[in-house]
């Protein structure tokens, strides 16, 4: 697509969204952030594609990897600063992939939002090193969790100021990257976001205190439609948040391990809640999950697990071992099936992020467990009921992947997978996205 029609599209998509007003004496409006749009292949480069063929005049590879799923293309962002991090990407009905993170340089740390067509090129990026106006000017904000609702970006997080952490929900314009920052709540930091099936946007984190408390509200633009708090449990945080019909689903940990648990609309009050996952010697307090996503009747959470096994010498001693796993639940809470994979001694791979794609596969992207460099990026899909399709890592495509964590997926409509990752290369870090073929 041309871009100054894409841009022209995007723009009368952006106005149909709600937008975010002023709420708690927050303030709200327009930022002076730093923003810029790509003119071509500026502030990006092509690192594949690879096994796919030839490329063609597009500089992109045929579909397709000899009949197994591979590794497409890899394209590296540098940003506006000396380093990024991605934290969440979604994938708008644009077709287009949004990006959120942070990135910093030796003076400053900022907010950071982009938007990739889906060939990877870069249409633009924004910043905010501050909100503006009112008492959270001058400190740092973050972009934890992104989702699009009815065309509009949204994006939340947290910012640190007056001494006290004050949760952050704003809208970013989908054809420019313009930032308006809205809804605050002070005492909260948000880490998830996600949409119903009418619409609205769930928002959900915790205050980050040592008795914490898990908080989920369900929003129409600015009016809060409902708003639960969970007694204090100690140490509860939220990564990710469903909606299935008149249900929210959250999945994170508490001291007793990873946590998943169910939400009913439209009262907010809890009516589920799981605790741990069912395995061989998991030890319960070790652990979380980070993503997750609905496929038919089943809900999928991510996560590791630390697990006791013996000592791989003697077959005496034990100790403790990482393992990435990957659960299904019931709409009840209860355990339907467990995948999990053995990590490295140094430290616990991780299952980051899930998708569910138009056909319903479930795909999980994270890292296998490394140190430094040498993270393995890993992909892999399973049907609703938890049968493995397939795995793409470091064993199955080759050491291109090397250095890099997956901790966003997207499946689009066209078929085509996409992972966010954040790569280490000597030291520094960038982030980068995946294409796989299939």
């Amino acid at each position: 697509m041309d871009r100054l029609v894409w841009l022209a599209w995007a723009a009368a998509v952006a106005g149909c969204g709600p937008t975010l007003g002023s709420q708690d004496g927050s303030g709200s409006g327009e930022s002076g952030a730093t923003s810029r749009a790509s003119t071509g292949s500026d502030g990006d480069s092509l690192d594949g594609p690879n096994e796919g063929g030839d490329a063609d005049e597009t500089g992109q590879a045929p579909r397709g990897c000899d009949g197994a799923p591979g590794v497409l293309s890899i394209r590296s962002y540098e940003g506006m600063a000396e380093r990024t991090v991605g934290r969440d990407m979604v994938r708008g009905a644009d077709g287009n992939l949004y990006v959120g993170g942070s990135m910093a340089d030796a003076r400053s740390m900022s907010l950071w939002l982009a938007a990739m067509d889906a060939e990877g090129e870069l249409l633009w990026e924004s910043a905010a090193e501050s909100v503006p106006g009112g008492n959270l000017s001058g400190s740092p904000p973050t972009a934890q969790a992104l989702a699009v609702v009815d065309g509009t970006l949204y994006f939340a997080g947290s910012v640190y100021a007056a001494n006290q952490i004050t949760g952050l929900l704003g809208n970013a314009d989908t054809a420019d990257g313009q930032l308006t920052f809205g809804v605050s709540r002070p005492g909260l930091r948000w880490s998830a976001l996600g949409a119903t099936e009418s619409h609205e946007l769930l928002v959900a984190g915790d205050n980050n205190e040592a008795a914490a408390q898990v908080r989920v509200e369900r929003l129409a633009g600015a009016s809060v439609l409902w708003s639960h708090v969970s007694p204090s449990g100690g140490l509860d945080e939220v990564a990710g948040v469903v909606a299935d019909g008149e249900q929210v689903y959250l999945a994170g940990r508490s001291m007793d391990g990873p946590w998943f648990g169910r939400y009913s609309d439209p009262d907010g009050a809890e009516s589920v809640s799981t605790l741990g996952v069912v395995g061989t010697n998991f030890e319960p307090e070790s652990g979380r999950f980070y993503g997750i996503t609905k496929s038919g009747a089943s809900l999928v959470a991510t996560g590791w697990v630390r697990q006791e096994k013996p000592d791989p010498e003697d077959g005496v001693g034990s100790y403790d071992f990482g393992e990435i796993v990957v659960v299904g639940f019931s709409s009840q809470g209860q355990q339907e099936w467990l995948w999990q994979r053995s990590a490295t001694v140094i430290r616990p791979g991780t299952a980051y992020a899930a998708a569910t794609g138009p056909d319903g596969t479930v795909y999980v992207t994270g890292d296998e467990g490394a140190f430094g460099d040498d993270d393995g990026l890993f992909v892999a899909a399973f049907t609703a009921g938890g049968e493995l399709l397939w795995i793409v890592d470091d064993d199955t495509v080759g050491d291109e992947i090397l250095g890099h964590t997956g901790v966003g997926i997207s499946s689009g409509a066209d078929g085509r997978l996409h992972v966010l990752t954040n790569r280490r290369v000597d030291g520094a870090e960038t982030t980068a996205i995946v294409e796989l073929c299939l």
